[in-house]
Formats: structure tokens, C-alpha cells, sequence
């Protein structure tokens, strides 16, 4: 009986260090496992979250320091970019590594940081890594761990005045419904050079990442890659030193999806394909194409001026 027990034992230790090494390797991963911690929702698989994960693994091993991704709303690209990647980041390979979040909200930002100190607190997180946060420097919008890694969290024209690292992460930089205010979007546009450039530490090394739904041809995105609406073919492109993945809701073309990191093909995104049919079908977006404008530019990442 109690060779048995002791056999249990071992197996379930084995088991639990497997799941470790396989969520430190990957952070879609690292997802699938921290999925209920974070959301009450039950984890769907789609390969836009593979392809969102292995971009974001590419920033992390300094493959790419400059990245926008582009993709509808309601797609986990907030619970992925914001929540997942710097938990799994300080879990897999850098603990001391400072975060910097910026969202058009105030209270959007307060929420998505809520949520990495809860991932980061739970038993899961702690049993796995056991990376304590600081007891005296624990707030809602910030936070410290005991290795020195930090996480702050501000809005888009707020203040960072003192506050810098080497992530620096915007996630919807402008409020959809001020997208149509050229006042409102040249005041982000402003604020990226005039504000938050200047918080990145290591100017070299350093990484900054955006990701939102497109609102305006001249938005931040837009703003940052010169690159023009007629420009927009394909998901993969470059410009003025940095990378944008765009993820239209129906594919506009067939093309084959491509890992950053191996060269694998992750997908083949057939003309006319619903990005996650599981989550949003076809009746759903026939009733989004209702306004042309919101259509092209949210959900087909191709907006016009």
C-alpha cells in the first residue's frame, strides 16, 4: 500500500513538472494552463492565438523590438498581450523584467492589471514558480515581485513621469468612439514620441508593442508604419522599423500563416474564412457589415481616412 501511494506520489510529481516545462517553453502553453485563472470562460483553441503567442515569444527573445498587431475586438488579444505574456515572461525567463501598460482607460488598464496580480498570486502561479509579490509595494495599478521585476499601469496621455522597463506595451490606444476626432487621435500620436518612447530603459534592447483594432487610417498604427490602406495585403508587413501582423475577421485572400519563430506554417487562412467561426459565425458578422466604415476598419483591420 505504501509503495503504491509513494508511486502516486511520484507519477502526479512527474506530471506537474512536465505541464511546468511545457508552459515555461510556450506561452500558448503557459495559456491553455492559466486560462481558468484569469477567465471563467472555458479556453477555446483557435490558431490566431498561436500565431499572437509565437509574435509575442519573438519580442521576448529579442527577435523583433518593435511589433503591432492588428485584430478584431473580443478576440483574447487583451487577455493574451496584457495578462499571459508578461506572467509567462517573468515565470519562463525573466523575473526582474519591468512592464509598462498603457490603454485608453484608466479603468481598462486597473482591470488588466488586477487580473496579472491575480494570475500571478494563485496557487498554480506560486506552487509552479513560487515568485511572491512584495508586500510593500502591491497596488492595484502596480506592482512589484521579490526578484525586482515590476509591472505598471497608466492610460494613453496619463502620466509616466519616473515609471520606465523594457516592455512597453500599449493595448487600444484610442477610445473607438473618439476615432472619428482628429484632435483625439493626434493626441495619442503625440503622446507615443512626446511620453512613452522616453520610458524605455534600454533604448537597444528594449521592446515596445502594440496591439488594437484599427479606427483611422491615420490611428497609431498607421501613424508609427507609414504604411497606406492600399498597402494592407496580406497579414505580414514592415515599415518604418516596425512589424505588423494583421488578422482580418474574413480573410481577404488565401494565405499561408507563418510561426516567427520555426518557419511552420500555423495556418492556411482560405479567402472568404471566418477567423474563429466557433466563437462568431457568419449571422453575427453579417450583422456587424451593417456599417461599412466600423466593418472595414474594426473587424478587416483596412480602415479608410
Amino acid at each position: 500500500m505504501e509503495e503504491g501511494n509513494v508511486s502516486e506520489i511520484d507519477l502526479r510529481t512527474t506530471i506537474e513538472a512536465e505541464d511546468r516545462y511545457f508552459a515555461e517553453e510556450h506561452l500558448l502553453t503557459f495559456t491553455e494552463q492559466a486560462w481558468k485563472y484569469v477567465d471563467p470562460a472555458e479556453y477555446m483553441y483557435n490558431w490566431h492565438l498561436r500565431l499572437i503567442c509565437e509574435y509575442l515569444m519573438a519580442v521576448s527573445v529579442g527577435q523583433i523590438k518593435r511589433l503591432i498587431i492588428n485584430i478584431p475586438p473580443r478576440y483574447a488579444k487583451s487577455l493574451l498581450i496584457s495578462i499571459m505574456w508578461p506572467c509567462w515572461e517573468w515565470a519562463s525567463i525573466n523575473p526582474s523584467q519591468k512592464w509598462v501598460f498603457c490603454s485608453y482607460a484608466s479603468l481598462l488598464s486597473a482591470y488588466m492589471s488586477i487580473k496579472r496580480r491575480d494570475l500571478i498570486s494563485s496557487e498554480w502561479y506560486q506552487k509552479n514558480w513560487n515568485l511572491p509579490l512584495k508586500a510593500d509595494y502591491n497596488r492595484q495599478a502596480d506592482f512589484m515581485n521579490d526578484e525586482g521585476g515590476m509591472m505598471f499601469s497608466s492610460s494613453t496621455g496619463g502620466t509616466l513621469t519616473g515609471m520606465g522597463g523594457n516592455r512597453l506595451v500599449i493595448d487600444d490606444p484610442t477610445n473607438p468612439q473618439e476615432a472619428i476626432s482628429d484632435a483625439a487621435r493626434e493626441g495619442v500620436n503625440d503622446w507615443f514620441y512626446n511620453t512613452f518612447l522616453s520610458r524605455l530603459d534600454d533604448k537597444i534592447n528594449g521592446s515596445i508593442t502594440l496591439i488594437q483594432q484599427r479606427l483611422n487610417q491615420n490611428d497609431l498604427t498607421g501613424f508609427l508604419t507609414g504604411i497606406d490602406n492600399s498597402e494592407l495585403d496580406g497579414y505580414l508587413h514592415e515599415g518604418n522599423g516596425w512589424t505588423l501582423v494583421r488578422v482580418p475577421l474574413v480573410s481577404e485572400q488565401t494565405e499561408e500563416i507563418i510561426s516567427p519563430l520555426t518557419g511552420e506554417l500555423i495556418h492556411e487562412y482560405r479567402e472568404g474564412e471566418l477567423l474563429w467561426p466557433a466563437r462568431e459565425g457568419l449571422p453575427q458578422i453579417e450583422e456587424k457589415r451593417r456599417d461599412p466604415y466600423v466593418f472595414e476598419a474594426q473587424y478587416q483591420q483596412r480602415p479608410s481616412s
